[in-house]
């Protein structure tokens, strides 16, 4: 199911307490969008570490970026809204932040993994057909930085307990509803990088035209016949990949 597909309203948190949830009936990894641009966002790692970006790939290097992603957990809540809608996607930052004493997870994917273990439901994880529900806590400041959401979940497995549901599918969608394989894609800019050196190094110049021998002068150290140019040999510098 590509991107966009999924019609159902997202649940809204305004207020610390907010609960949303309902039995799980899609779950998605799509990328993450900006909010003010509304583009794509990647992780491109640099000199000084990992940064944000627009961009699909490395400046330096041309090595594709990792796209930051988030689950898109659609529940049926059983009661339907003023548009006849029972469904409702709930967006979950699945990174994990430093854990707080007091509050459950900073971050989603802390709230996650302990309603995971909780429900005993570690090792298998979320599942199709399982009942998941996110509550928004308070904000809290860590260090330096501004003051962030924090979260708790709970989940209870299917029916028939754990494993016997559908496992939710983890390969991120990107943006246009393209399937992202980081293999796959780190494959395929090692392959160009490959085929861009064998190229360059097959490649053979033409040699450069003979010089004329110099007019009226008689000599022989001018003639291209006993003292040939010598042909240039290719690159000066290494080729860039």
């Amino acid at each position: 199911m590509p991107i966009g597909v999924s019609s159902a309203p997202y649940a809204k948190f305004t207020k610390p307490g907010e609960r949303h949830g309902g039995e799980i009936v899609d779950f998605r990894v799509v990328q993450t969008i900006d909010f003010d641009s509304k583009r794509p966002l990647y992780l491109e790692q640099t000199d000084d570490g990992w940064k944000k970006s627009f961009a699909a790939f490395s400046a330096e290097d041309g090595r594709p970026n990792d796209p930051i992603c988030q689950w898109e957990i659609t529940v049926d809540t059983g009661v339907e809204d003023e548009n006849g809608d029972t469904e409702r996607r709930i967006f979950v930052d699945p990174r994990k932040g430093r854990r707080n004493t007091l509050l459950e997870g900073k971050r989603g994917g802390d709230a996650v993994s302990i309603a995971l273990k909780k429900a005993k439901a570690h090792r298998v994880g979320l599942e199709i057909g399982g009942t998941f529900y996110l509550i928004s806590g308070e904000k809290v400041r860590d260090g330096s930085g501004p003051a962030t959401n924090t979260w708790s979940a709970e989940y209870t497995p299917p029916a028939g307990g754990v494993g016997t549901g559908k496992p939710v599918d983890e390969t991120p969608w990107l943006v246009g509803g393209a399937r992202y394989d980081k293999q796959v894609e780190l494959g395929k800019w090692e392959a160009a990088r490959n085929a861009g050196t064998a190229a360059a190094q097959a490649f053979v110049p033409p040699a450069a035209a003979a010089a004329p021998p110099i007019p009226g002068t008689g000599n022989h150290a001018s003639s291209p016949v006993l003292n040939p140019r010598p042909a240039t040999t290719g690159f000066e510098d290494e080729p860039p990949f």
